[in-house]
């Protein structure tokens, strides 16, 4: 066989020491599998981007295509020290999404096989693991990008989604087993500062007596109990995949990630296409909503003119602003009621409820004229 042409690295933006690294293991690892194709790389440091329309290999540091930078990366990424814990985007479903196994991190997402977003800052100082997390990750791209199998890619697709379901019931346990071992630790420091307060004031010993006993009871009733409570997490991080409307979920940093299908709103006898959406619901409290079919620009991006007269209506649904945030209404206040009381399935079918709804008597909900009718 002829040898085959090799691109070039095109360093679009760059402010971090690790340019150099980069440019190598492109060259060694990436180049030669592109068939003479170029690989344009830059660092938005922090920011969204879009693809651009270029025949060449997009690569894009610290960014994504959708969401907010909320998460740490983990420690460890393939077995390498992350040497830059910045905070991080989340992945959003929408890619081919390449993850570390042993955490369930989402490292990068790849779109087409030909543009990718790294999330985090992969090569911020040039450190050694930071250049092995990048070859790892390059040979993860060219397993992915070379393969041409449909079985193949399905199976690897089905294994790495497995991965993230269970690295995501893990931590939804650890979050949710936070609040649990707080409460171990304060039944804890009552007991230990009891026994001081009985030296002390001998005037209060029996009062001071009883309560000591009745804590150390409630310590191990609450160490009995602990594994039936984890039990209960996990039947109700499986309960969430029960629910109609729901693709798949994801947990971690303390939010739950609800994927749902698509939201059609029916109103006035008109069906309107709203798009797919991540819900995330976080466990000290709040919910927000994210647009994954229409980025979140809602009807003003496909109407000039705007919303009456308002070109910068920026929506993700007509009660849900451009930041996720939504006016809940009428469950606003159930909705924290129910996190408080760990229901987080309950509160994921009332925000698919929610989605599937409309108030047309405010001015938001005017907005979902502007929306695409549904075929």
């Amino acid at each position: 066989m002829g040898n085959v042409d090799i691109g070039e690295v095109k360093i679009l933006s760059w402010q971090d020491n690790g340019q150099n690294l980069a440019v190598k293991a492109l060259t060694e690892i990436l180049l030669p599998t592109l068939q003479g194709k170029n690989v344009a790389i830059s660092v938005p440091h922090q920011n969204l981007m879009e693809p651009q329309e270029t025949e060449d290999f997009q690569i894009f540091i610290w960014s994504s295509r959708s969401g907010d930078r909320k998460i740490k990366p983990p420690y460890k990424i393939w077995g390498y020290d992350v040497a830059c814990r910045d905070e991080a985007f989340p992945g959003t479903g929408m890619g081919t999404a390449i993850v570390d196994e042993s955490t369930g991190y989402v490292v990068a997402e790849l779109f087409d096989d030909k543009v990718l977003y790294v999330h985090h800052d992969i090569l911020h100082y040039g450190a050694d693991a930071e250049y092995k997390i990048f070859c790892h990750l390059l040979q993860v791209v060219i397993e992915e990008i070379s393969s041409k199998d449909p079985e193949e890619k399905l199976a690897r697709e089905k294994k790495r989604a497995e991965e993230i379901k269970n690295a995501s019931r893990e931590a939804f346990v650890k979050a949710c087993s936070g609040r649990f071992d707080k409460l171990l630790s304060g039944t804890q420091k009552t007991i230990e500062e009891g026994h001081k307060t009985i030296q002390k004031l001998q005037i209060d010993l029996t009062t001071k007596v009883r309560e000591v006993k009745g804590a150390e009871q409630k310590l191990v009733q609450l160490a009995k109990a602990r594994p039936e409570a984890e039990d209960g997490y996990r039947k109700e991080f499986e309960k969430f995949l029960t629910i109609q409307d729901v693709k798949k979920i994801e947990a971690g940093d303390g939010v739950i990630r609800v994927f749902t299908n698509m939201i059609f709103i029916k109103h006035e006898g008109v069906k309107y296409q709203i798009g797919e959406f991540r819900i995330e619901i976080f466990i000290n409290g709040g919910i927000k909503f994210f647009n994954l079919t229409n980025g979140g620009k809602g009807p003003g991006a496909t109407n000039p003119s705007g919303f009456n007269g308002n070109t910068s209506y920026n929506r993700h649904h007509p009660h849900v602003q451009g930041d996720g945030t939504p006016c809940l209404g009428t469950i606003s206040s159930a909705v924290p009621q129910l996190i408080g009381e760990y229901q987080y399935s309950v509160v994921a079918i009332l925000a698919i409820q929610y989605l599937k709804s409309v108030n047309a008597e405010d001015s938001a909900g005017q907005g979902i004229y502007w929306w695409p009718k549904a075929e």
